[in-house]
């Protein structure tokens, strides 16, 4: 019965992928569906041979069918709406999130207006995101926001989310979509019709909206704000509001779960909700199981029906129905029951991250823990069972951790081992203040104190081990075939523990020599981690990222040398884009990057240095080289207090002419002359640090943001005694502006590759001589703002270029 169960939801993910990947007309899938379904009422009656094989292919056709049903709806949605300027009317399908500067309502459209006043059925779900004034936390209630059920009229433009433009940035256009959200629309008006139609359904998830939005008060009235945040993350999920190094930290020892309302939250009520009907002298079966059903349905809705709550809620849900009904249920009945149901209920939840992460977990506690208890048996029997659960879930959640997220935290056990007995007694104690706050607030505010002073704790905890040497270590995403061989592994170390396989028993013949499998298969798993992710291949990769109209350049040498080249964005301005957090820090993990070995900055202009405080959060800088001579201004000083903050090293370049990187690897300085240039339309821009990168017979040249009085040095013959502007790869001067033109420059360059790094901007950049110019020299030109990052392979003899987005290419 297990295999039958597990092999359905098989055969359903299947269908879901072939849908995905390989697009059919609809009316073939319904055909055979029916025809599927047909053979086996075919075999019920006449036959009972291949009946099971008729029933997976009709999973099959049924998984295909679903997901074609769920893109043919998104694909409406961007035919008739996406990048049009529209009026729609339609209901708030979920409860409104409120932050700081904008309020986004999940808004389930239900007609399109046209011009002459004519409505036209459409289906469709968008984001529809208002801008308000920041108030305080504590102000929040005062804030005039839209419920869940009220039905608006909203005008204005919906737009699709950009795609990703470098690797390793979060991917919100594929986020929104497994979401079911066509796009996002910033209103122009905004019209309140009045509230929906009351239904069972609408009726019962507005209670429960109600009930949380009025523990939420209780929580605001009795708790200091970030205390708050955090314990509203843990009672119901989300950590958009938590303080960004609390946020950071709790990534960096892997604890950041705990406000990903699963199993372990589910566990939690349940528990309570028996300890009180106990408390309550109710003792019959029945009773008990129907009001925990009813707890765990309210808390299902008051969480968001979020596919981890969804998975726990019906894996607890089974073994109580079960024991009504006298049958037993296994744990993979559940699991993929649990599966069947939620993607049924939306094919995309198959991709989405959070998904994945929960049930790889929930598989790897329930499969892993006694074989992996088994092995530590040699340790105490009060430590073995956590340790066993911790080490279960790390091992079946690390690898799409790092496919993700691109980090592994190092001290996860020891965080996990400390925080989650004390993050179980917040939880409780909270719901507990909670509940007598709705009878007496005096009582909340006194029980939240030991919730603040226990949540102090917690903080002291994760900020101790967050800050341990190599507390996070940065890997490159695996490939596809190296996660298969990864859990196919795991598999086998499960196997071999349950014995279920037959020919494992004829392998390991005596049962002492368990361990020693067991062991040697997680010594070949580190090898493979070794081999297949942290080895770096003996390449030069140097990667243009895209950040807008800005310059930022990475530079991993063969033997991981680091070097960044400026940093883009802008300093100074709180709410501006941050390319250092944002873009430079998650390619530099992407890339398993543990450190930054030099940061060169060619010029002190915002849209050079504007993403330093961002990148020296994230990571270790080990020097910084600046240019010899600067003016002085507010972002200069602002970065050079970052820098003794830090206790960065800083290398002045007005004396150096070259820098080793590695060996074949080096680093030249061709400018600013000596004597800096002075009375020029730029003289900032003109003083840019001029560098030349050379390895074996491929050349990189960085000129910064030069403009004219420059360019003309450059090409004299003084400057071409000290070193050839010759070279393979050219940064194009100031993104390609026209007072940076001079057809002098490009005679002198000849480089067979030219990258753009330009953003949408004012001046007309890059100008249309310069690209001109490029091509009639045979070079291939890169613009930033449309291939998004620019990546050059070399192997020291030959150069493979590749760019991010391939549609944007000429």
């Amino acid at each position: 019965m297990e295999k039958v169960f597990v092999h359905y939801t098989a055969c359903f993910i299947l269908g879901i992928l072939t849908a995905t990947y390989l697009p059919l007309p609809r009316g073939l899938l319904i055909s055979g569906l029916i025809l599927s379904t047909a053979l086996v009422l075919f075999n019920k009656f006449f036959s009972w041979r291949k009946t099971s094989v008729y029933i997976l292919l009709a999973f099959v056709f049924l998984g295909a069918l679903r997901q074609h049903y769920a893109l043919d709806r998104l694909a409406t949605a961007d035919r008739y709406l996406v990048n049009k300027n529209i009026e729609v009317c339609g209901m708030i399908c979920e409860e409104p999130v409120v932050r700081e500067n904008t309020t986004d309502y999940i808004f389930k459209i239900n007609e399109l207006k046209g011009g002459n006043k004519d409505t036209e059925k459409i289906s469709a779900k968008i984001l529809v995101r208002l801008r308000n004034t920041p108030v305080p936390a504590t102000a929040a209630k005062s804030r005039k926001i839209h419920r869940y059920g009220e039905i608006l009229c909203v005008r204005g433009v919906l737009e699709s989310p950009p795609p990703p433009s470098n690797p390793g940035q979060f991917d919100y256009r594929s986020y929104c979509r497994q979401q079911g959200i066509s796009g996002i629309m910033y209103p122009e008006k905004v019209t309140t019709v009045g509230m929906g139609r009351k239904t069972v359904a609408g009726v019962v998830t507005g209670g429960a909206i109600k009930i949380k939005e009025k523990l939420r008060d209780i929580a605001l009235c009795s708790l200091p704000q970030q205390d708050y945040y955090v314990v509203d993350g843990l009672l119901f999920g989300g950590a958009g509001n938590l303080d960004g190094d609390f946020k950071t930290d709790l990534q960096k020892t892997g604890v950041i779960h705990v406000l990903s309302v699963s199993g372990f939250h589910v566990g939690l009520v349940m528990a309570g909700t028996q300890v009180l009907l106990r408390c309550l002298r109710i003792r019959k079966k029945r009773v008990h199981i129907l009001v925990a059903l009813a707890v765990l349905f309210l808390y299902t809705l008051m969480t968001g029906w979020r596919p981890s709550v969804l998975r726990a809620a019906v894996m607890a849900c089974l073994p109580l129905v079960g024991s009504v009904l006298g049958r037993k249920s296994s744990w993979p009945v559940s699991l993929s029951a649990a599966c069947m149901l939620l993607l049924m209920w939306n094919p995309a939840n198959l991709f989405t991250t959070g998904a994945q992460l929960s049930f790889a977990a929930t598989w790897g506690i329930l499969y892993l823990t006694s074989p992996i208890k088994n092995l530590i048996g040699f340790m105490p029997a009060a430590l073995r069972g956590s340790l066993a659960v911790i080490f279960a879930a790390q091992i079946s959640t690390m690898p799409l951790l790092i496919y993700y997220f691109n980090y592994l935290p190092l001290f996860s056990v020891l965080a996990n081992l400390l925080v989650v007995p004390l993050i179980t007694l917040i939880i409780l104690l909270a719901c507990t203040s909670l509940t007598v706050g709705l009878l007496f607030l005096p009582g909340a505010v006194l029980l939240n104190t030991g919730t603040s002073c226990l949540l102090q704790v917690v903080r002291w905890i994760i900020w101790i081990v967050g800050r341990l040497p190599v507390a996070v270590y940065n890997i490159q995403s695996p490939r596809l075939w190296e996660l298969v061989i990864w859990y196919g592994i795991l598999v086998l170390l499960g196997a071999l523990y349950w014995e279920r396989l037959l020919y494992l028993r004829v392998l390991w013949i005596y049962k002492r020599n368990r361990r020693s499998a067991v062991t040697l298969a997680l010594f070949l798993m580190c090898i493979f981690v070794w081999f297949g992710v942290i080895l770096p291949a003996k390449r030069l990769n140097v990667t243009f990222l895209d950040v807008g109209e800005a310059d930022c350049a990475v530079v991993i040498g063969p033997r991981r040398y680091v070097l960044v080249i400026d940093t883009g964005g802008s300093l100074g301005l709180k709410k501006s884009f941050d390319p250092g957090r944002t873009v430079l820090a998650p390619y530099l993990r992407s890339m398993g990057v543990q450190q930054v070995d030099l940061l060169v900055l060619s010029h002190f202009h915002r849209d050079h240095i504007g993403g330093i405080a961002g990148l020296a959060g994230e990571f270790t800088i080990k020097q910084v080289l600046v240019p010899g001579e600067w003016e002085d201004s507010e972002e200069v000083r602002q970065v050079f207090a970052l820098l003794k903050r830090k206790h960065i090293p800083i290398i002045n370049a007005g004396r150096l002419k070259q820098i080793v990187l590695e060996p074949g690897l080096q680093l030249r300085i061709l400018g600013p002359p000596r004597k800096n240039f002075e009375n020029t339309v730029s003289d900032v821009n003109n003083n840019s640090l001029v560098l030349k990168l050379t390895y074996g017979q491929v050349t990189y040249l960085f000129p910064g943001d030069i403009q004219q009085e420059a360019i003309d040095y450059y090409c004299s013959e003084a400057a071409e005694a000290e070193g050839t502007l010759k070279a393979t790869v050219l940064k194009v001067p100031h993104h390609g502006s026209k007072g940076s033109f001079d057809s002098r420059f490009y005679d002198k360059t000849r480089p067979h590759i030219a990258v753009v790094s330009v953003g949408p901007n004012y001046f007309g950049h890059p100008d249309r001589r310069v690209i001109e110019e490029l091509k009639q020299r045979g070079a291939m030109v890169y613009r930033t703002d449309r291939t998004g990052a620019v990546t050059c392979l070399s192997d020291g003899k030959s150069i493979r270029v590749s760019a991010f987005r391939k549609e944007g290419m000429d």
